[in-house]
């Protein structure tokens, strides 16, 4: 095997092994023995688990990224474009559970995973706020100012979060279930829920 293949393995069964076992839990050993590798083979393409578990945050969230930054950007009215942006973000969940349970499921103890988790994370989240502010529209209607628009903008992560971690516990609920219960309430605000108001399910 090629080495670039081989480093293909390495960070898809990392990746598992991480989701699936937390920082603490995965060890470089059940990462060599699962692809049927020595030890050394592994760390010859990374360093410390420490360097392959940033690694891979900086991959996955990328992507992540990288799956709903056109859908928020798009045509059409920033509701169209939330809902998009909601659809884009949880096809991508749905098509990858492991990567889902490792960035959204923040289990470790250890204190520079730890740090290297947080400065990954926001990193990632926190382009949506510049994104936004950029459109035309919006800026001349929101009379927030940055660190609020931004401290509104984590609360809708952290729900993110953990809409995402819920529906990985219930594989069952349809793709635009979920999506119409995010804009529901991130959309359409918790009023008008109680009042029996939701999204329609498309």
């Amino acid at each position: 095997m090629s080495a670039p293949a081989r480093r293909e393995t390495i960070i898809s069964a990392a990746t598992a092994i991480f989701a699936e076992q937390g920082y603490d839990g995965a060890t470089m050993d059940e990462i060599a023995r699962r692809i049927g590798v020595s030890v050394p083979i592994v760390y010859d393409h990374f360093a410390s688990k420490l360097a392959l578990y940033e690694y891979l945050l900086d991959l996955h969230f990328t992507e992540l990224r990288g799956s709903w930054h056109d859908a928020l950007l798009g045509t059409g009215t920033i509701q169209m474009r939330m809902e998009a942006f909601l659809d884009a973000l949880f096809a991508h969940v749905e098509s990858h559970p492991d990567v889902c349970q490792m960035l959204f499921r923040d289990f470790t103890s250890d204190n520079a995973a730890r740090a290297v988790y947080r400065q990954a994370e926001m990193k990632s989240w926190s382009v949506m706020v510049p994104m936004l502010m950029q459109q035309t529209s919006l800026v001349q209607k929101v009379t927030l100012d940055f660190t609020s628009m931004e401290m509104m903008l984590w609360i809708v992560r952290t729900g993110l979060k953990g809409l995402a971690l819920w529906w990985y516990e219930h594989p069952h609920v349809p793709r635009q279930q979920v999506v119409a219960a995010g804009m529901s309430v991130l959309w359409m605000g918790g009023d008008q829920v109680l009042q029996g108001k939701s999204w329609p399910i498309k």
